[in-house]
């Protein structure tokens, strides 16, 4: 599989290849085929993330659901970042993509970030750079990050 034998995700690699059944490994996979992945997407979030083939298929179903059809990703652009997989989606990647759409659509912000890396920003800086500059300015901005604003679509690219 081409892994660095001294990274971490080595190390990563083998446990999760040591404690999933072959059953397991198979469904995995067959679901992330049935979502559009390729073999090769499949291999490169793997390599990315091993641990990913160690969740079990609702939340992998959930998390894929909210990337693939809110957000409207591509799996090659999931496969490019596995990581935002990682995340919760109750707890980090919807109340922090709720802020986004809520200053998108009120037209506040004019800078341009990856959403991976905004998932990736600790929470102390995310509240520095997209809530505590617009708390008094645009309304909702506090609530969609408290997650009591959501959205049936995102809007922003």
């Amino acid at each position: 599989m081409d892994f660095d034998l001294d990274s971490s995700y080595f190390n990563h690699a083998l446990r999760a290849l040591c404690f999933t059944p072959d059953s397991t490994w198979e469904s995995r996979c067959a679901l992330f085929q049935s979502l559009g992945f390729s073999n090769h997407e499949i291999l490169s979030m793997f390599k990315k993330m091993p641990g990913l083939m160690l969740y079990n298929k609702k939340t992998i179903t959930g998390k894929m659901e909210f990337f693939l059809n809110k957000l409207q990703w591509t799996p090659f652009r999931l496969s490019s970042y596995p990581s935002v997989l990682g995340y919760s989606l109750e707890k980090r990647t919807i109340p922090r993509c709720s802020v986004l759409e809520v200053l998108v659509s009120k037209s506040n912000t004019s800078e341009s970030y990856m959403l991976s890396t905004i998932l990736a920003m600790t929470d102390r800086k995310f509240i520095i750079n997209f809530v505590t500059p617009y708390k008094d300015k645009v309304p909702g901005v506090v609530e969609a990050y408290q997650g009591m604003l959501r959205f049936d679509e995102y809007t922003f690219k």
